[in-house]
């Protein structure tokens, strides 16, 4: 019988002192669990060109641990958010990549807010979505594209 491959996602609060020890120390006493790790400055990536001294000091900490994977924060409001704006946060997050040498990039992108009930609009959108991400240079890894849990089947992996 092979070994089953186990993720455990995590928002990150990098805020909360409380809820930084919790990941870390997750993070560490488990290193057979992949932890995916969403963050989130601001609703999104905040202002570029880089994130906040706060994110700035713990994400290179989390990119430096092998059973981690980071992935920025992008909120859709169920599809209403202009593909453009969308875009927008994408690129931010790539922009982090500059700072790849110092750790500071993510390896993916999470879409929050992601429509439950089937449209081709639907579809199309986040399709197109997970095409660009994927072609995003600055995205760094595997380029991970998760949405937030719904019944509704698209390329999005």
């Amino acid at each position: 019988m092979g070994a089953t491959a186990h993720s455990v996602g995590f928002a990150s609060i990098l805020y909360s002192i409380e809820h930084r020890l919790t990941c870390t120390h997750s993070i560490e006493y488990n290193p057979d669990l992949h932890f995916v790790v969403v963050i989130n400055p601001n609703s999104g990536p905040g202002e570029p060109p880089a994130p906040d001294a706060r994110y700035a000091q713990e994400l290179p900490k989390l990119n430096k641990q092998k059973n981690v994977t980071t992935v920025g924060y992008v909120r859709l409001q169920y599809c209403k958010r202009s593909l453009e704006q969308v875009y927008e946060d994408v690129a931010i997050y790539a922009g982090w990549a500059k700072n790849q040498a110092a750790g500071i990039y993510v390896e993916g992108i999470f879409l929050d807010e992601a429509p439950n009930e089937w449209s081709d609009r639907v579809g199309k959108y986040l399709d197109d979505l997970s095409v660009k991400i994927k072609e995003t240079q600055g995205i760094l890894g595997n380029k991970l594209v998760r949405k937030a849990s719904s019944p509704i089947c698209s390329k999005v992996d």
